[in-house]
């Protein structure tokens, strides 16, 4: 596989689609083949190079075992905003941590709203990672201080301030709390669903009232928001509020509720996985069961490792709410840092907050020891 091969398999009409033998092609490019590439859609017409990548971000999706990491950084350079949307898009998986620094600045000063609402969404997974310890601190900082400045713009756009709450909120603190149930209380359906998805992300049982009550809310996005927000932040004894859910007329709020079951763990949660099994919904059926072997797979781990080693908190992502960054204390003497900011809560989620019905959603790296500070 390589750009060379990627070129040969084009179809000769430029405005014929690119397939997908082509397209293989340029799974796991060396980055010695970045300039040529870039030389190479200089040379394309702008819809087909926005054709290549819409078409590269839907593989990555649909086989894990295509990679286009080189190709989606080179696309963070294109002139096109589409295509910066789409390659930002691309690494929203990353763990190279040198994506921390280019996706911050493209957060700070992209000129196009788009492209700096999707690196704050794509920033969340190295955020988790530097919650972990697992970057080095001074990557971490350059993303929440970057969050902090865009939360504090007066003139930025609300979509992307919506996007960055939900990414800060990984770190959590009483400014992003207080940035929350603002945008519960706005009224406003994308706010309220960017609200109750960064409550789940904050990892903080102090959501969980708030998160129940959405769980029969009217729109069924915020009911599918809500369910995956109490899978993060539930426990045990909130399992078997997700028996509605679980018979929820939409859908995708069913799947969910199966996912946020298979995150609660315990036998509250194995028994309703167990009731699941009998949905007449496939997809239902399909994720109760990978639900039920996951859970049996931690729980025969746990059984193996003991214990001690479980209390400890080094298995299973490390305990939450320690305020360590990058494997040491965070030495930065600010306003955001003094107000919360450096309160690291590890988080995750899922993005459906796009105002629709949840139906109609869109879809360890190795520690650097940089010592160069």
């Amino acid at each position: 596989m390589g750009l060379i091969e990627f070129l040969a398999n084009l179809p000769e009409d430029d405005s014929a689609p690119i397939g997908y033998a082509a397209l293989a092609e340029l799974s796991g490019i060396f980055a010695a083949e970045t300039a040529e590439l870039s030389r190479t859609l200089e040379e394309w017409r702008p819809e087909r190079v926005q054709e290549l990548f819409r078409r590269l971000t839907e593989l990555t999706e649909e086989q894990a075992k295509l990679e286009f990491e080189v190709v989606f950084k080179a696309g963070l350079s294109e002139k096109n905003p589409v295509v910066r949307v789409l390659a930002v898009n691309g690494l929203a998986e990353s763990i190279d941590r040198s994506l921390a620094g280019r996706l911050a600045g493209l957060l700070e000063r992209d000129p196009d709203a788009g492209v700096r609402a999707a690196a704050a969404t794509s920033m969340a997974t190295l955020c988790i990672m530097a919650t972990e310890g697992k970057l080095h601190r001074r990557d971490g900082e350059l993303m929440r201080l970057a969050l902090a400045k865009t939360l504090e713009s007066a003139s930025e756009e609300p979509e992307v301030k919506m996007r960055a709450m939900e990414t800060a909120a990984i770190f959590g603190g009483d400014r992003v709390a207080a940035m929350i149930e603002e945008a519960h209380r706005s009224g406003d359906i994308r706010s309220r669903q960017s609200a109750i998805f960064a409550m789940g992300r904050t990892g903080d049982s102090r959501w969980l009232s708030a998160v129940i009550a959405e769980l029969d809310a009217a729109d069924a996005s915020v009911r599918y928001e809500a369910t995956v927000a109490l899978g993060e932040i539930g426990g045990e004894e909130h399992a078997n509020l997700l028996k509605g859910p679980l018979d929820d007329e939409d859908l995708e709020v069913q799947v969910a509720a199966v996912l946020a079951l298979e995150h609660i763990g315990g036998p509250p949660a194995i028994t309703l996985l167990k009731q699941a099994l009998q949905s007449a919904e496939p997809s239902v059926k399909e994720a109760a069961r990978d639900a039920l072997e996951a859970i049996e797979s931690i729980e025969g781990l746990a059984e193996v490792i003991g214990p001690d080693i479980q209390k400890r908190g080094d298995i299973f992502g490390g305990r939450a709410g320690t305020e360590v960054f990058g494997g040491g204390e965070v030495e930065v003497d600010d306003a955001s840092e003094r107000e919360g900011w450096g309160h690291l809560v590890k988080g995750q989620g899922t993005e459906n907050r796009n105002g629709s019905a949840a139906g109609e959603t869109e879809k360890d790296a190795d520690q650097d020891e940089d010592d160069d500070d």
